[in-house]
């Protein structure tokens, strides 16, 4: 993430199409980062360990993280 804003700050500066490269590769790299830690987190909230207990806590943050899926974005709120 630091490398990806100090190559931004660079381009900024510079404009010169290596710069650029070298920002989007590590873009690229840093979004399938991010997407498969996202994917692991997700999986391990659904993955059930042993089905005969049914831990509360793990229950728990399945529910939380499924709540905030349903609120999402309300936009503009009233003036």
């Amino acid at each position: 993430m630091r490398k990806k804003a100090k190559l931004y700050t660079k381009i900024k500066k510079t404009g010169k199409e290596k710069d650029i490269s070298k920002y989007r590769l590590c873009k690229r790299a840093t979004q399938k980062l991010e997407r498969e830690t996202y994917q692991k987190y997700v999986n391990n909230l659904i993955e059930v360990d042993d089905p005969d207990s049914t831990k509360p806590s793990k229950q728990k943050r399945f529910w939380s993280f499924i709540k905030s899926l349903r609120k999402g974005n309300t936009g503009i709120s009233p003036l």
